[in-house]
């Protein structure tokens, strides 16, 4: 390959990198500055990451007045920490003598339980598995306790991490990392942990990940599609 020329050299010192570029788009439809670079890839205080929730069986084990019920109930709250449906064999793998057949049972009686209450609660069933979350009629006050705001208080790096990801999907960390010029691993944990991202693995090799956003992304952020996102001068996707 031909060495590049002084010219095309000075060309592309000048030209921001793509992650930039990214990052920078991304921040104008925020309404905010372009952040200054950082090689922090921590997150800031103000983007606290909510804490590793796993589900522990030994604590978890119904004893004493602690129902099979309850101890559903209660894997469901704490959840995964990817914040992937629950699997009903993840459930069962739990409470001692209960079936995939008795978790949907289990579910269905939380359910009831929480409509004769008036509960905000419901217990959904997402592709492989169920997930604790709110009643579509209190969307409004789960909107208005987050905030758009809070949800786009990110540090300039998890920004850089966020607007790769949103162009660049589906796409895998060390492609991010790459990108970046830094490991990122740990922003994108944060990021799904806040539901901006999620994981696709791939059904061939299931260590092999890739990142997407979610359709909560696309809400906080105001926009009815991947579409909607920002144009950038001279790139395109489909093209990386």
């Amino acid at each position: 390959m031909s060495e590049p020329s002084t010219s095309d050299t000075d060309g592309d010192a000048a030209k921001p990198s793509l992650a930039t570029r990214l990052s920078n788009a991304f921040a104008e439809m925020l309404g905010e500055q372009p952040a200054a670079a950082t090689d922090d890839d921590e997150p800031s205080s103000s983007v606290e990451s909510a804490p590793t929730a796993t589900v522990d069986a030994e604590e978890l084990t119904p004893s004493g007045n602690v129902t099979p019920e309850g101890v559903v109930e209660a894997a469901l709250f704490v959840g995964r920490p990817d914040n992937e449906p629950l699997q009903a064999t993840q459930i069962t793998a739990i409470v001692p003598g209960l079936t995939v057949d008795d978790v949907a049972e289990v579910v269905g009686s939380l359910n009831a339980r929480y409509e004769r209450r008036g509960s905000p609660f419901v217990i959904i069933h997402q592709r492989t598995g169920y997930r604790l979350t709110l009643r579509d009629e209190f969307a409004g006050t789960r909107r208005r306790m987050l905030g758009r705001s809070r949800a786009t208080r990110l540090s300039p790096a998890a920004v850089d991490v966020l607007a790769l990801v949103a162009y660049l999907q589906p796409v895998s960390g060390d492609d991010v990392s790459t990108q970046r010029g830094h490991p990122s691993q740990a922003i994108l944990r944060q990021l799904v942990r806040r539901q901006l991202l999620r994981i696709d693995r791939d059904p061939e090799n299931r260590r092999r990940i890739s990142y997407r956003t979610t359709d909560r992304f696309l809400k906080l952020f105001q926009l009815s599609s991947l579409e909607d996102l920002p144009r950038v001068p001279d790139f395109d996707p489909s093209a990386q």
